[in-house]
Order: structure tokens, then sequence, then C-alpha cells
């Protein structure tokens, strides 16, 4: 639909079609008028969600599944489909911004991983260990390191830096600890000269383009069986990195966002 389009991250997209067939799904089960929708049902739909099987719901994530109703019915009362937003007023519960819902690491499970991924094996042992270190060391999530490009690298103060976009579109810089980019250019000449391209540094940028990190195979040794490698949960190394891994090469300021390029 529509609506669906007007986000530019897929992943966004992707949320918020789970989020308004859940409430078609609420909409079905007791008889309601999707159109007709008003403030009350949208606290009638809350209860709804808490009965539900499964764990409790988070307060970020319930506000995140109304927030995504309304702004189905935000985008309707702009298309003039309806006359206005009544879902918009829905009670939400708060949530302090500084609270995080994601599980982290803790600092064995990190030195594990980035043991496992140093010690993996086979012709992508070296990319293992530099995609470990990125997501880890930096905070970044899986998607942000997959679509960084080579043109992404830099230098900044003798450290490496890393250029990324995360959500919102919006480009952030951020610095390496000095063993991961020494990591990451091993596991880039390596990469050069498997494929035939001057291991130069010059040439890495200039002549080899393409994805910084390729991710097949990524894992295909043992760091997919540190407990704390999950291809699925990226999100548990971002947060890792962002309550201090002392012990795997990085503290907590070197990840912090550098600014916007």
């Amino acid at each position: 639909m529509a609506w669906l389009l007007s986000y530019d991250s897929k992943n966004t997209r992707a949320a918020y079609r789970l989020e308004i067939e859940r409430w078609f799904a609420f909409c079905n089960e007791t008889g309601l008028d999707p159109l007709k929708a008003r403030k009350s049902h949208g606290d009638v739909y809350k209860r709804w969600l808490e009965l539900q099987p499964g764990k409790p719901i988070p307060p970020k994530t319930m506000q995140r599944r109304i927030s995504a109703v309304s702004s189905w019915y935000e985008y309707l009362a702009d298309e003039e489909i309806i006359d206005a937003n009544r879902f918009k007023r829905t009670r939400r519960p708060k949530a302090s911004r500084g609270h995080s819902e994601t599980t982290a690491l803790m600092r064995d499970e990190a030195r594990a991983l980035v043991a496992a991924a140093d010690a993996d094996h086979g012709p992508a042992r070296l990319r293992t260990s530099a995609f470990i270190r990125v997501l880890l060391h930096t905070g970044i999530r899986i998607e942000e390191a997959i679509s960084a490009d080579l043109n992404a690298l830099g230098y900044e103060r003798g450290l490496r830096t890393l250029r990324i976009v995360g959500k919102g579109t919006k480009p952030k810089k951020r610095r390496l600890p000095v063993e991961s980019g020494y990591v990451l250019d091993r596991y880039l000449e390596d990469r050069a000269r498997r494929e035939g391209v001057a291991a130069r540094r010059a040439d890495l940028r200039d002549r080899h383009r393409g994805p910084l990190l390729s991710v097949v195979g990524v894992g295909s040794g043992d760091a997919h069986r540190s407990p704390g490698w999950n291809p699925r949960k990226g999100h548990r190394a971002c947060a890792a990195a962002h309550v201090g891994v002392a012990g795997c090469g990085v503290g907590r300021g070197s990840v912090r966002d550098q600014g916007s390029t």
C-alpha cells in the first residue's frame, strides 16, 4: 500500500506491515470497521495485545505498535479518506529514552565472540574476524555493515574510520580501534590478492570497488558457535559496544557517534 511505500527504510516498511496486519487481525476478531476506529478502540487494542500469549510486551514495543497504526490513520486523513485521525490520542506507555530493550553481550561473551572469530578457519576466516570486530567495536547494525561500501573507509587521527548510513538515512562516522583497523586492512589486502588486485591501499579504494564486507559464509567455522553470535540478533553485538567491552580491544568512548559527514 502507498502508506508503507512512503517510508524510505525497508526495515520500517517491514515492521509497520506486521503491525498493521496485527491491527487488522484485531479488527476482524472484534468486528470493527478499521475506517471507523476511535481512541476508545485503540485503548481496547492495547489490552487485547497484552492478553495475547507470550512474553509481556515491553513499553517501547507497545509504543511502536500504537504509533504504527496511528501513522496509517494519519496517512488516511492526509489523503482525505477519513476526516481525522482519532486513533492518535490512544494512550501509550511511558518508556525512558535511555532504556534499551536489547539484550547486550556480557564482557566474557564479547571476548569469546572475538576469540572465536579470530580462530575461525577456511577461506572466510579473515572476513569473519573483520566482520565481527566491526559489529562489536562500532555498535552498528548488521544491515549497516552489509550495506557499507569500500568508499566508506577513511582515516582520522591515525585511526581507520567507517562512514555508515543509519536510521533516517543520516550518515555517521565511527572510528575503529587500532587492532580492529589492522584486522580489517588485512582482510581487504587478502581479498584484493585473491581477486587479482594490487594490494596497495590506493588500489583497494580506487580499483577494487563494491561492498566492504561480504557476509556469504561468515561464521562458517567456530565463530557462529560462540555464545555471543546469532546472525538474527545483530543488536546484541551492537549493544555490547555500548556497555564497555574492556579487554576486547575497545572502550565505550571509541564507539560513540563521531558526527555526521
